[in-house]
């Protein structure tokens, strides 16, 4: 009977060390949405585009980075700068793709995105009325 238990104390030891890497692996956040270029290409073009199209790119720009420097005062955001975020729509959808679903986010960009994504301002359903694709990428944000 020692044997036996013996065994099956390893093989429950290997389970859980099984289980312990299925989980690292599980991805942390969900996919990523898959965006028309099209749609990104005419949002780009945009003389006067509005804040609830803008602050979802710049949100993404964020989290996509990792980096909290890379978020303009919202304040300060001109069409231009809306432009820039997508003047190369091509790489924005390179980074989604790439996006690692498995890694944590860093605490500053939390810091940094929270009030972004809390603010009653911007919500999926008030910027689904002037962009779906800028709605979807604020839905994943």
């Amino acid at each position: 009977g020692g044997a036996q238990d013996g065994a099956a104390g390893r093989n429950e030891g290997e389970g859980e060390g099984t289980l312990m890497m299925q989980q690292a692996a599980m991805p942390l956040h969900p996919a990523p949405p898959n965006l028309p270029l099209a749609e990104l290409e005419a949002l780009g073009e945009l003389d006067d585009p509005s804040m609830a199209i803008v602050v979802p790119f710049a949100a993404a720009r964020v989290l996509l980075s990792q980096n909290v420097t890379v978020l303009p005062r919202l304040g300060s955001l001109k069409p231009a700068a809306l432009r820039a975020l997508l003047r190369h729509p091509k790489i924005l959808m390179r980074q989604l793709d790439n996006f690692n679903l498995a890694a944590p986010i860093r605490p500053p960009v939390i810091r940094v995105l929270q009030p972004l994504v809390t603010n009653p301002k911007f919500t999926v359903m008030d910027i689904q009325r002037d962009s779906p694709c800028a709605a979807a990428l604020f839905a994943w944000v």
